[in-house]
């Protein structure tokens, strides 16, 4: 098995807890909402769901697709900055409300404000619920299909923030036919449902970040134990978990919101269009 380790090294600057929100997004991104009720063949339960839709505002030819998930007890809708500068490099990003699966934070309230999935989903048996948030990918993407037509259904990527992350995982796992799965910060869910020995072969990104004060450093990085084939490994030195995100903050960081959200987006671009 060949395995290539890209790791990104950083220069670590220092910054305390911010909890502003950081709304910049760049001008040629157009950002809409589609809303849609759909029934999951998993557990036949009804759901109206949400996607957040980002893609430049002039498209011309076929872009790829990324459906993305978030993590628990921060919104579909709170990462604007890092899915814009994607979309702004010729990408339509979906990213999914899914307030089933697990707490999905209405982060421009303070203090946060959560909804309530199922408990036994969130708290009970927490791998239920990500299996559950990898069926709400799956039907986020055939929504998107639907309604934008310069979505490029051969060159479509899964990636999932935390929880959102360990949903990616259980799509990886069922051999969802992408191109690829990006785990950011990602939860692995080997030892929570029953998963495969290995992953099957796909393009994967994981990015780990060194004072991820929720996963920890070593649970994403974990993920690399079942990938079979190429990937690539990033790691963000002096990131948290929560940075990646435009508002959410517990615990420290070395470096800036802005600085971890640029390296995050910049990873994802270079996946996506390699």
């Amino acid at each position: 098995m060949f395995v290539r380790l890209i790791v990104i090294l950083l220069i670590i600057g220092f910054t305390g807890c911010g909890r502003a929100r950081h709304t910049s997004t760049p001008k040629s991104v157009f950002i809409t909402e589609h809303s849609y009720a759909w029934i999951c063949s998993w557990d036949n339960s009804s759901r109206n769901d949400t996607i957040r839709i980002y893609k430049p505002r002039e498209v011309k030819s076929p872009l790829p697709v990324i459906i993305f998930h978030h993590g628990r007890g921060l919104g579909y809708h709170g990462y604007d900055v890092v899915l814009s500068e994607v979309a702004a490099s010729g990408a339509i990003v979906a990213s999914v409300s899914d307030d089933i699966s697990f707490i999905n934070g209405v982060e421009w309230n303070e203090p946060r404000v959560y909804t309530a999935p199922l408990v036994n989903y969130d708290l009970i048996s927490p791998g239920l619920g990500m299996i559950s948030a990898s069926y709400a990918i799956e039907e986020a993407l055939e929504q998107i299909m639907q309604i934008e037509s310069f979505a490029d259904r051969n060159r479509v990527f899964f990636v999932g923030h935390s929880r959102g992350g360990g949903g990616v995982e259980i799509c990886h796992a069922r051999n969802s036919p992408v191109r690829g799965f990006g785990y950011l910060m990602a939860f692995d869910v080997y030892g929570w449902v029953p998963m495969p020995t290995q992953l099957p072969p796909s393009r994967v990104l994981v990015v780990a970040a060194t004072l991820d004060n929720n996963l920890g450093f070593t649970e994403t990085v974990g993920i690399t134990n079942h990938l079979t084939g190429a990937y690539n490994l990033n790691v963000i030195y002096g990131g948290n978990h929560d940075y990646i995100s435009d508002f959410v903050t517990d615990g420290i960081a070395t470096i800036t919101r802005e600085d971890e959200q640029a390296q995050i987006a910049g990873m994802l671009i270079s996946f996506v269009h390699y």
